[in-house]
């Protein structure tokens, strides 16, 4: 940051880079038309667990593409925790919104698609699937006793022979990422307690 601030202000073309923008402050009236109603109590309660909606952000405007640049380089290297990271769904850069570990980016696509975030853990778990042979076995073996289950409602023994089987396998599962045993003896045992 220091290094920024320092180039800032030792050459003056940074300052024709600031001059054409206009800063709209944000003042509370949008949170009041959406809040005012609630008890004072509610509102300290949502401003203490920092509600993004209960905070205030600053428009910023120009003509000129060079200032809207310039601001938007100030304010990343001003938040010094500030993380840009790169989604794994799309390669495209985007700040997290609510969390540091956030993968995928809320950045609307333009052909009106779901984003990203909103659809890529299920891509993501359709690719280890089909990159896991165990994984994808003990999901399609899973869905098979799952139906059996669901229309056989009346069956305690099917029910309970089920839950004991779901049990063993996610236990055998968590086992090979613990390294007690390997992909091929869960497989050869799921294939055997189908």
């Amino acid at each position: 940051m220091s290094k920024f601030i320092a180039y800032t202000i030792k050459n003056s073309d940074f300052y024709t880079y600031s001059q054409g923008i206009e800063i709209i402050t944000d003042n509370y009236i949008n949170i009041h038309n959406k809040y005012h109603n609630d008890t004072l109590n509610k509102l300290i309660k949502e401003i203490d667990n920092k509600n993004q909606e209960m905070e205030l952000h600053n428009v910023y405007t120009s003509k000129n593409l060079t200032s809207i640049c310039f601001m938007v380089l100030d304010q990343i290297v001003r938040h010094e925790n500030l993380q840009i990271k790169t989604c794994l769904n799309c390669g495209r850069y985007f700040i997290p919104t609510y969390r540091q570990n956030e993968i995928y980016c809320d950045l609307d696509n333009v052909d009106k698609s779901p984003t990203c975030k909103e659809k890529g853990a299920g891509e993501q778990y359709r690719k280890n699937l089909e990159n896991n042979k165990v994984q994808a076995l003990y999901r399609r073996i899973y869905q098979q006793k799952f139906m059996t289950t669901y229309r056989n409602k009346e069956s305690k023994t099917i029910q309970k022979e089920f839950e004991q089987w779901k049990k063993e396998a996610r236990d055998k599962i968590n086992k090979i990422k613990k390294g007690k045993l390997t992909e091929d003896e869960v497989y050869n045992w799921l294939v055997e307690n189908k």
